[in-house]
């Protein structure tokens, strides 16, 4: 009798972890479905919980990383998904009554920059950078910016020449919380009112991790134009963004990203999540959106 009382708990255990995993995307049920059935083997409830977090952050890798997740779009891989996205996206009338964007010249602008050559800066400049407080972060950070570039407002200009100088040195002056959240807010205010797909908190890791290769500058630019008014950005489940279900939808996100790998990959797996996540007009906006930056990004 206690063993099967045992085993009825854990079983309600594991079925709270699939609604918690499925909360936001229909994309993440088979991993949690596959936590119920080896839940059922684990001794104790605080084992079936460890391996719930587990097998959640294993499944997310799987589940956008695979082939399998392609293949249900008639695709082979994150590349082919783009394509596919950007023929269907044509067919869709530009959607100026809701979203007026700026026209995207990301390619050519990073190709200004990238001529412009790397940026070492010397270890004075990177003492006082890196020991700046919150208040004189914002004037010491644009006169060195300004130096650089020619305009205090060129801070991903500058940290796209750093990073190709010295990757190092961008990870130094970002470990400074004054000067990360400085460039968050250049980020946002960039856009002000509106959401980044890319996420802000990914900007060093575009420009420094490896894995991202000539890509890295490419999605660090990027993140000023694949943004969608805060407003449009509304769940199939209920809620918006900044409201209800908005962390959960931002941390789903998160983590998308950092599975993947190149920038095919990066705005394939976006596109999927969002057309699991968004309701009907919202998803329509975001694929327009998408659309144009996939054709800069194949076209560079």
């Amino acid at each position: 009798m206690k063993q099967k009382l045992r085993v009825i708990i854990i079983v309600i255990t594991a079925l709270f972890a699939t609604v918690t995993f499925d909360s936001c995307s229909t994309v993440l049920k088979m991993p949690a479905k596959g936590f119920a059935k080896s839940s059922l083997r684990k001794a104790t409830i605080k084992e079936g919980a460890e391996n719930a977090g587990k097998t959640g952050k294993l499944g997310m890798k799987e589940a956008f990383s695979s082939t399998k997740v392609y293949a249900k779009f008639g695709c082979r891989s994150g590349k082919e998904l783009c394509q596919q996205t950007v023929r269907k996206a044509s067919q869709i009338p530009e959607l100026t009554s809701t979203y007026l964007r700026k026209p995207m010249a990301i390619r050519q602008e990073l190709q200004r920059i990238e001529k412009k050559g790397s940026i070492i800066l010397s270890p004075k400049n990177m003492h006082v950078l890196a020991n700046s407080s919150d208040s004189d972060v914002k004037g010491t950070l644009r006169g060195i910016i300004e130096s650089y570039t020619g305009s205090s407002k060129n801070f991903q200009e500058f940290f796209i020449r750093l990073a190709k100088g010295d990757p190092n040195q961008v990870k130094d002056l970002l470990s400074n919380r004054h000067i990360k959240d400085y460039v968050n807010s250049a980020i946002r205010r960039s856009n002000e009112g509106h959401h980044e797909w890319l996420m802000c908190k990914n900007f060093e890791d575009f420009l420094t991790n490896p894995k991202w290769g000539k890509d890295g500058n490419f999605l660090a630019l990027s993140m000023t134009e694949l943004v969608q008014k805060t407003e449009n950005v509304t769940f199939k489940i209920g809620g918006a963004h900044g409201t209800t279900n908005s962390k959960i939808f931002h941390d789903k996100l998160a983590e998308i990203i950092a599975n993947s790998r190149t920038a095919h990959e990066v705005l394939g797996n976006i596109n999927i999540y969002a057309r699991e996540v968004l309701t009907t007009e919202s998803y329509k906006e975001f694929r327009v959106i998408l659309k144009d930056l996939i054709q800069e990004y194949t076209h560079r």
